[in-house]
């Protein structure tokens, strides 16, 4: 077998010690160990999952929450019919996971000169391996403010440069500011050695009345201070607006169908690696004793937020080298996946083959090259599905191979668990593994 990846926290992952594919499963016995290291980790991985004699070792995100750090398995491999066994260690590696900074709300605002306060809220900001409120208290906020000359922000009167507490919540009085001027706020939320940013929110002052909108993207990844979305995915986009009494929905500057508060995004209509920026006006009237210079009175609100859409693997290829002229299912295939590209690191490599209409995946790791066994058939078609760490995913097809019957002694079997049992140390961040075949 071969290690990978596993999420260290709600995500499901599977070991696979199978000696071989198809009813020859049934010969062997399987039995999974979690061996102390004096470290945190140990006695982590459930009873429950281990107690399973199968081939594989499957741990349900929701039932086990591995925490950072290294975990030694012991498998043993016996065969049911014959007098032989085997057996490994493997180390794994679960690193810990990238902090998320988000500042909620729009990429774009307008604030009045009249209300007292400007306030950005990251409270969503967090560490996914924290257990508890999405707000950690461990958290340190660094907020930066520059204007739009790019210089440091700087109070209207004193001239001194704003300083901001490292809070979620950033609480600035609005007369701190000049009217008619834009200001770019960024976060940068930190913890142990990890680092995380946003991208730029601008804020837009002016002196007449505005109408409280904002955007949001319920539910949706967040992709460098942008909402993200893959590609075939549906996000709805959500607008929060208060006694409004028209909405206006845009794209890049170009008015879009759609007049209601909630706007559908469908990502096959996007292009994969771009952005979009969208936007919404909104119309309010002037509260008592104020005036606006919108069309017929009205006062006019302004937000937008970004959309990203991910880009899958892309640019490369995968080859399998035929251990013989007529190769049998005793045979070891190499297969190995070359120059995939994407900006969503570490890419994960899906090995499987398909016989008639189906497919029979036989592993996930980080590793770009697998050792496989394929079942005895005039044709066996292999493939690789390359995923990246957000989710977007592309499918290779290397090749269809036919593959010979072969019987299995006693000697092979042994030698055949021997190759199989080729672990190793592997370090990975959070995502899916299988080790194996």
């Amino acid at each position: 077998t071969a290690s990978a990846g596993i999420p260290s926290v709600n995500s499901d992952s599977a070991w696979s010690g199978a000696a071989c594919t198809g009813e020859s499963l049934k010969k062997y016995n399987y039995k999974w160990i979690q061996v102390d290291l004096g470290t945190e980790t140990d006695g982590l991985i459930p009873q429950s999952s281990l107690s399973k004699e199968t081939a594989s070792l499957f741990l349900k995100g929701t039932d086990a929450r591995l925490l950072p750090g290294e975990y030694l398995v012991s498998l043993e491999i016996s065969s049911g019919t014959q007098s032989a066994s085997i057996s490994a260690q493997f180390f794994f590696k679960i690193l810990k996971s990238s902090l998320v900074a988000r500042i909620e709300g729009n990429a774009d605002r307008q604030i009045s000169h009249n209300v007292d306060v400007l306030q950005l809220n990251a409270a969503l900001s967090h560490d996914p391996d924290a257990i508890g409120s999405t707000t950690s208290a461990t958290l340190h906020y660094a907020w930066s403010c520059r204007d739009d000359f790019g210089f440091v922000c700087k109070h209207k009167d004193t001239l001194d440069h704003l300083e901001f507490a490292s809070t979620h919540l950033l609480t600035i009085p609005t007369d701190s500011f000049e009217i008619h001027r834009r200001y770019f706020f960024d976060l940068k939320v930190s913890k142990d050695s990890r680092i995380s940013k946003t991208g730029p929110v601008q804020v837009y002052i002016v002196s007449e009345h505005v109408p409280l909108i904002s955007i949001n993207c319920p539910g949706a990844k967040f992709s460098n201070g942008a909402c993200g979305m893959n590609p075939g995915q549906r996000l709805i986009l959500q607008a929060t607006c208060d006694q409004c009494t028209g909405l206006l929905w845009s794209r890049n500057g170009v008015q879009i169908h759609g007049a209601a508060k909630g706007l559908s995004v469908y990502g096959s209509d996007l292009s994969p690696g771009k952005s979009y920026k969208y936007s919404v006006k909104v119309f309010a009237t002037a509260p008592s004793g104020q005036t606006c210079s919108g069309m017929g009175g009205l006062c006019e609100g302004f937000a937008s937020i970004n959309i990203t859409v991910n880009r899958p693997p892309h640019g490369g290829y995968c080859t399998m080298s035929l251990p013989s002229l007529l190769p049998t299912e005793m045979d070891v295939f190499p297969v190995e996946c070359f120059g995939f590209c994407d900006e969503n690191q570490p890419l994960r490599y899906t090995y499987g083959f398909t016989l008639g209409e189906s497919d029979v995946y036989t592993g996930t790791s980080m590793m770009r090259q697998a050792f496989m066994y394929l079942p005895a058939a005039e044709s066996v078609s292999v493939f690789a599905i390359i995923h990246d760490s957000f989710g977007a995913s592309s499918r290779f097809e290397v090749g269809s191979y036919a593959v010979q019957p072969s019987d299995i002694g006693a000697l092979s079997m042994i030698a055949k668990m021997q190759s199989l049992v080729m672990l190793g140390r592997s370090e990975f961040h959070n995502f899916a593994l299988v080790l194996g075949s």
